[in-house]
């Protein structure tokens, strides 16, 4: 009966087409955790030299938010920490806020900061729009 179909399919132009596909066909679809989608966290740095940077980097890259404390390094040195935070979170699409002195908060780009004036400010102005 096969071999009668398939003569049948060739006359009228149509194929059958068998597909014969191994395992390593197919690459290993990525599983990804939904709930960890949702999650974010933030953490909280006090960072007491330059080596913490790259920590702190590490931690932007895993799309975490990073508060950072700079109240124990030098000035000097705590320039150059939030230039190179600064750096990374420019690279990776992220944002910056300056909370208060030598208080910083750097956030992955799937976090975005918004203040509190500004956001009663576009409340304000969408209602006389």
């Amino acid at each position: 009966m096969k071999g009668l179909w398939r003569k049948f399919l060739n006359l009228v132009g149509i194929e059958e087409y068998e597909e014969n596909y191994s395992e390593t066909d197919y690459e290993s679809p990525k599983v990804v955790d939904l709930n960890s989608r949702n999650q974010t966290e933030i953490m909280i740095v006090n960072v007491e030299s330059f080596e913490d940077a790259k920590k702190i980097t590490a931690f932007l890259r895993q799309r975490k938010g990073i508060l950072l404390n700079l109240k124990n390094v030098i000035k000097d040195e705590a320039k150059r920490i939030i230039d190179f935070v600064c750096g990374t979170t420019f690279a990776l699409n992220g944002n910056m806020q300056k909370i208060a002195d030598d208080i910083f908060l750097f956030t992955p780009y799937n976090i975005t900061i918004v203040e509190e004036k500004k956001q009663q400010e576009n409340l304000l102005d969408a209602r006389e729009a």
